[in-house]
């Protein structure tokens, strides 16, 4: 059984589209194929709210005629986390970074191994939220697993968990910034007027 690394499937997907080598099969496959993809991400609860109040602190400051949806919010941070893997970080490294941080619902930060602070949680619940990516993005994210299970074959990261890792991540930067929200606040809204 190949593994795979996320729900979407979609690295199984485009193989077996490759090997499909009909002329009439590819036209479906080109008709049918969606630009987006919808994956199911379980959070906590808190970390939910957070993310949605950072949203809304985010909509009144750029005054943005439609309200910034927490979907919205995850597209661009796992845009950024491509880019920076894509640009600037070591699988090696990045395997090291994401290995640090799964625990379940990352409630603590870990740098080198070493615990910095406790994220507080007040609850434990979790929820399920509806993510919404770019279909190039996910098999991109897909990818990346792949390649990171060059270094350990055993490891468990799946899109899902690395979309939780990321928006974990940024509310705890959010929250920590002292006065340099607006910074953050700026950059996302520098960002959703680019796309």
């Amino acid at each position: 059984m190949e593994k795979t690394f996320s729900q979407l499937e979609l690295i199984q997907e485009e193989l077996a589209r490759l090997k499909n080598t009909s002329i009439l099969d590819r036209a479906i496959y080109l008709l049918t194929q969606t630009k987006y993809v919808k994956l199911s991400v379980n959070m906590s609860d808190e970390n939910i709210l957070r993310a949605t109040c950072i949203c809304e602190d985010i909509t009144e400051s750029g005054k943005l005629e439609n309200p910034l949806q927490l979907t919205e919010l995850i597209e661009l941070l796992f845009e950024d986390f491509l880019r920076v893997v894509r640009e600037e970080e070591k699988y090696e490294t990045l395997y090291n970074r994401l290995e640090a941080r799964e625990t379940p619902h990352r409630n603590t930060l870990f740098v080198n191994h070493s615990l910095l602070e406790e994220f507080p949680c007040y609850d434990d619940a979790t929820s399920e939220i509806a993510v919404t990516l770019m279909r190039k993005n996910a098999l991109k994210g897909e990818l990346i697993l792949c390649d990171l299970a060059k270094i350990n074959p055993s490891h468990q990261f799946a899109l899902e968990s690395i979309i939780e890792i990321i928006l974990t991540d940024f509310i705890r930067e959010y929250y920590d910034a002292k006065g340099e929200r607006g910074k953050i606040i700026k950059n996302i809204l520098r960002r959703l007027l680019i796309s």
